[in-house]
């Protein structure tokens, strides 16, 4: 009897190349809150901090780690949560060894390489980049819609040190009405809409006509402070906006 050994095969992954010894030694960083969070709020701080720090650099134990150089960070700053603020400060350690062979250390390497990947789809032009997916293909077209194709890519490192990247086709329905221009025609409240100036998705709660000063938000934030940090206001503060329609957006946005 002939007995068939199973073999998993992917056929939407593609190796592409070993880490280089840098990848495999990224900067270690140092990282000093002040004041000193909770033991709660310790990780998603650091998630901010390795944002705002820039370049290639993730979250690692109670640190970060980067494939960019210290020079080129920003080492000291400010950020908020939660209705706190908080003062940042990175202090470079060195590089440290990771062996991907380790799950804990390849999580690490496999996140710089998700960061990378985001960093370069960023610079790309002519194309629509929504986090890891790639649109380009214009596949249909309609009155205050269009589908677009693509494909949502992710990028990670497997435990023998090399980089894979896994391919999955998309579409994407966009439309190019505003909120306001949608809801005349009579369609549906959308669960989401965007702006229209800089592609940031929002989740649309309802409407409304109150003073955002005075709407509390779960953590103790009002709809305006909370657009204050996250939404972009364009300048505008204070209370009462003329129509103002309560959402976790205001101007310039379209259903998705």
């Amino acid at each position: 009897m002939n007995h068939l050994g199973k073999t998993e095969v992917f056929l939407n992954r593609f190796a592409l190349r070993p880490l280089n010894p840098e990848e495999l030694r990224p900067w270690r960083l140092e990282v000093v809150l002040d004041p000193p969070p909770g033991r709660e709020e310790v990780y998603p701080l650091l998630a901010q901090v390795a944002r705002r720090a820039g370049g290639v650099t993730v979250r690692m134990g109670d640190g970060l780690a980067s494939w960019s150089p210290p020079e080129v960070l920003v080492l000291e700053g400010t950020l908020a949560r939660m209705g706190q603020n908080y003062a940042y400060r990175l202090y470079p350690k060195g590089r440290r060894p990771l062996d991907p062979k380790d799950p804990g250390e390849r999580s690490v390497l496999s996140a710089l390489a998700r960061r990378l990947l985001q960093e370069r789809l960023r610079r790309l032009e002519g194309v629509w980049v929504e986090g890891l997916a790639v649109y380009r293909r214009e596949h249909a077209r309609g009155p205050g819609w269009r589908v677009l194709g693509g494909a949502v890519l992710d990028l990670w490192v497997s435990d023998s040190g090399a980089f894979l990247l896994e391919v999955d086709p998309a579409y994407r329905i966009l439309c190019e009405m505003s909120l306001e221009a949608w809801l005349a025609q009579g369609h549906p409240l959308p669960k989401r809409v965007r702006n229209a100036y800089d592609r940031r998705t929002w989740e649309l709660l309802r409407l409304g006509e109150e003073d955002p000063k005075e709407l509390p938000l779960p953590g103790g934030l009002s709809l305006l402070d909370y657009h204050a940090f996250k939404g972009r206001l364009q300048g505008r503060e204070g209370g009462g906006w003329p129509g103002w329609r309560t959402q976790r957006i205001r101007e310039s946005q379209s259903p998705i």
